[in-house]
């Protein structure tokens, strides 16, 4: 049986997601800590709640159609982990490759560690190759 802390939690990360693929990212001051830590692949760790928002800015006006398919969320007191497809399609310049017009389908996790309610730690782990390889930018190995 989930604990009271378990349950806010999980619902705590369900709406980072809603906020994140809505676009009203004024709302994850809601969720997030103003010294969250978000780590991404291939990313140097950003730090702050100004941090996160412009790196989902970023990713959001690159891909706008953005969506996020939660398969599972695991909770275990202050830890919650989501397994996810992030979908969308590739319309304006992202870290420096133009739009290729191409939809992606990236599976990843994250795991979001809370303190006092809010998420204070943010880490990104996805399937980078898959997402290079569907802009076409790079050819699947074998």
């Amino acid at each position: 049986m989930a604990t009271e802390l378990e349950v806010a939690n999980r619902e705590a990360t369900q709406r980072i997601w809603e906020i994140i693929e809505s676009g009203n990212l004024e709302d994850l001051r809601e969720v997030l800590h103003d010294d969250v830590v978000l780590r991404v692949p291939g990313k140097e760790e950003m730090q702050g709640i100004e941090a996160y928002t412009e790196y989902i800015e970023t990713f959001g006006g690159a891909f706008p159609d953005t969506t996020f398919e939660v398969h599972d969320l695991f909770v275990d007191g202050e830890t919650v982990i989501t397994h996810f497809t992030w979908r969308g399609t590739h319309e304006a310049e992202f870290e420096g490759i133009e739009p290729t017009g191409e939809s992606v389908a990236v599976t990843g996790m994250t795991i979001n560690r809370f303190q006092d309610g809010k998420a204070v730690e943010d880490i990104n782990i996805w399937d980078n190759l898959s997402f290079y390889e569907q802009l076409g930018l790079m050819e699947s190995p074998g």
